[in-house]
């Protein structure tokens, strides 16, 4: 396979400011990069946020992000970082935390990570 028809599936746990902007822009078309799945905690405001993208996006629960994508970007409040972290790296996926200093209070995810892949 050619790797410039590689597309990784992202998947945004969280549709905060932060949240909300990195799925527009992947929705939006980043290179090699395809938005697969959202989670939010208001559901109908989700869904008005998400009805002018490009393309359709699930909203799911945030712990079946890591069934949907390659790469799940964390964008949660603080409580529950830990378990989507789990379920993402236990799943052998890609984690990428907005909230980098959550990794502090739970250095055995990032220990975890080299063993699943």
């Amino acid at each position: 396979m050619d790797k410039s028809t590689i597309q990784l599936k992202v998947a945004v746990a969280g549709l905060g400011a932060v949240g909300l902007n990195t799925a527009k822009k992947l929705d939006s078309g980043i290179n090699g990069l395809k938005l697969t799945a959202i989670s939010a905690w208001d559901i109908d405001k989700a869904q008005r946020n998400v009805a002018n993208f490009e393309h359709e996006v699930p909203i799911l629960p945030y712990t079946d992000l890591s069934k949907h994508a390659d790469i799940v970007v964390e964008g949660l409040p603080a409580i529950h970082f830990r378990e989507l972290g789990y379920s993402v790296i236990s799943a052998g996926k890609v984690l990428l935390p907005l909230s980098c200093g959550q990794l502090l209070d739970n250095w055995d995810l990032v220990e975890m990570a080299p063993a699943t892949g």
